[in-house]
This record gives C-alpha cells, sequence and structure tokens, in this order.
C-alpha cells in the first residue's frame, strides 16, 4: 500500500483540475442576476462541487470494482494502490450524504423542483460508473453532461439568486454545458480501446473516431456561438483558438496526444466564463 497520506489520496481522487466544470456554470448563473447574495451563491457552489466529486470517486471505486483501468487519464488511486477498497466505498458514500445536507439549504430555498434535481442529480452521479445498468455504458454521458453543467447549473443558479425562471440564463448555460460535453468526449476518444474492451459504449465506441471528433467540433462552435443570442460578443474571441483546437483534435491519432486537447479545451471553459462575465 502507497505511504501517501489518506487525506492527499481523497483530494488526488476528487480530480481538482476539472472542478472548474462545477464552478463555471454557477459564476455564470450568478454573473446574470441583477442582485448577488452570497449564501446561496455559497451553497450553490458546494453543492455542485460535491455533486462532481461524489461521480468522481464512485467512478473510481466502480471502475476498480469492474476491472475498467486506463493507463491515459487521471491517477485511479485503488488501481494505484494509494487507497483500499473499503476506504473508498466509504468516501463515496460520505460525499453523497454531504452533498445531500448542503443541498437541503438550496431545496428550502428553491422548492420541491431543486429537492427533485439533487436527488437525480447524486444518483446519476452513483449510477455513471455503477448499478447493473451504468450511465456511461449506455453512450449518454455526454448528454448528461452537457445538460447538468450547463443549462440546468446556470439556470437553477439563477433562480436561487432571484427566485425567477430566467429564459436567457437557459441560453447562458449552453456554452458551459458544450464545453463540458467536449471534454467528456476527449476523455473518450482517448480511451476508446480500453472502452471497447470493457463494453463501454461511449459515443465514440458507438459510432467511431471520427464521429466523437465531429461532434467535439460541434459542441465547441455551440459554445462560442451561444452568446449570441444574449447580445454578449465576447466569447467570440475564442473562434479563433477554437478553430485551431478542433483542427488539432481532427488531426491528433495519438490516445496520449489528447492529454494537451483536453488542458486546453479545459482553458476554453475558463476563457469563455470570464469573458461572460465580462
Amino acid at each position: 500500500m502507497n505511504s501517501m497520506s489518506p487525506l492527499r489520496a481523497f483530494i488526488i481522487a476528487s480530480r481538482p483540475k476539472t472542478l472548474f466544470i462545477s464552478i463555471c456554470p454557477v459564476i455564470i448563473g450568478t454573473s446574470l442576476a441583477p442582485v448577488f447574495h452570497f449564501w446561496p451563491f455559497f451553497y450553490t457552489l458546494l453543492t455542485t462541487l460535491g455533486i462532481q466529486i461524489t461521480s468522481h470517486y464512485a467512478s473510481d471505486y466502480f471502475d476498480f470494482v469492474k476491472g475498467k483501468e486506463s493507463k491515459k487519464g487521471f491517477v485511479k488511486v485503488l488501481d494505484a494502490g494509494i487507497l483500499e477498497v473499503g476506504a473508498m466505498k466509504w468516501a463515496t458514500i460520505l460525499a453523497t450524504l454531504s452533498t445531500a445536507l448542503l443541498g437541503s439549504y438550496l431545496v428550502w430555498l428553491g422548492g420541491p423542483i431543486f429537492g427533485a434535481s439533487l436527488i437525480i442529480a447524486l444518483a446519476l452521479a452513483l449510477l455513471y460508473n455503477g448499478g447493473p445498468c451504468p450511465i456511461t455504458y449506455l453512450g449518454i454521458g455526454d448528454i448528461l453532461a452537457f445538460a447538468f453543467y450547463g443549462p440546468i447549473a446556470v439556470a437553477g443558479t439563477y433562480y436561487l439568486q432571484t427566485q425567477t425562471f430566467s429564459f436567457d440564463a437557459l441560453i447562458a448555460g449552453i456554452s458551459p454545458g458544450a464545453i463540458a460535453a467536449s471534454i467528456l468526449m476527449l476523455n473518450n476518444l482517448r480511451d476508446i480501446e480500453e472502452d471497447r474492451a470493457v463494453n463501454k459504449n461511449t459515443l465514440p465506441v458507438r459510432f467511431g473516431e471520427r464521429f466523437g471528433k465531429i461532434t467535439y467540433l460541434i459542441t465547441m462552435t455551440a459554445a462560442c456561438s451561444a452568446p449570441l443570442f444574449l447580445h454578449k460578443f465576447f466569447p467570440l474571441l475564442l473562434f479563433i483558438p477554437v478553430f485551431f483546437l478542433a483542427r488539432s483534435v481532427l488531426q491528433n491519432k495519438d490516445p496520449h496526444g489528447y492529454h494537451s486537447l483536453l488542458k486546453q479545451t479545459s482553458l476554453m471553459l475558463i476563457a469563455c466564463t470570464l469573458l461572460f462575465c465580462v
């Protein structure tokens, strides 16, 4: 067993470099609101982070149990022998319960629809790689990433700030949601051979690598275009780097080459969020 401290191991298992996927839509939704309330923002941010961390813990646990291993992606603490299976199982349970507790404030503030959304989000986090029919094996993970890290997160954040629904917030959510789906698509393109070997039917496995790359191009274009419907023009500046990034994705033939493309796509989400807020 690795001598790394449990705290550091759990931090690694949370995949901290990806957590901005949860942070960005909350920032966008808050920036759209004409008023700012700290506690709704604080608990929304912690709850969305908790859902993503729960998903990562559960994925690490279930991938290990199911024997699915990838040497190309994030360090998986169970595969690396850093933590024991039982420890990761309890960490997943505690992350789920903690997120539910944090989210109870949002349910109190937003009503039953937020209660239903919280239950569904946590269930999807656990069932993404777990259960008798994991979501990721069905090839719909990209769609769910778009919805929950995009329109749902942004519109939900806006509602918690203002107690009103905004169609503009749904449109604004297209950008972070589309980039989140793009990041997942690159991840699936990188792991296509491992996924195919364990019958993990992601979209690239189902329809081919070329399909996955074209889908990436479409989602990234949508991310840059959506703000136009809200008369926000600064995100158009992203079209130039996105053009070169999409070209690199289309031309890439090395699975390990997706590492740098993932980092660059992640930067596009951060840049899009900053430009949108401007």
